[in-house]
């Protein structure tokens, strides 16, 4: 009979415990997903300074084609009819 509240207070820690432990993975979730943010943040700005750099190297060397022109459309533009 002595074991029986001895029972019951492990059966709350480990309730705890379980509790705890989800908490803390789901928080470990949620910073893993910022920091992937953070880095696709970084390498999308690195990218953008690498094409700037690009950009005004071309422009520098006074070449003429250094970003490409798109065509509009041959069937130009249709606007709605109402």
């Amino acid at each position: 009979m002595d074991e029986l509240p001895h029972l019951v207070e492990k059966a709350a820690q480990t309730n705890e415990e379980k509790a705890h432990e989800k908490h803390r993975t789901l928080v470990n979730w949620v910073a893993a997903a910022f920091i992937l943010m953070l880095f696709a943040f970084a390498v999308w700005v690195v990218k953008l300074f690498h094409d700037q750099e690009q950009l005004q190297h071309c422009l520098d060397s006074r070449r003429t084609t250094c970003f490409e022109l798109k065509e509009p459309p041959r069937e130009g533009i249709r606007l709605p009819t109402h």
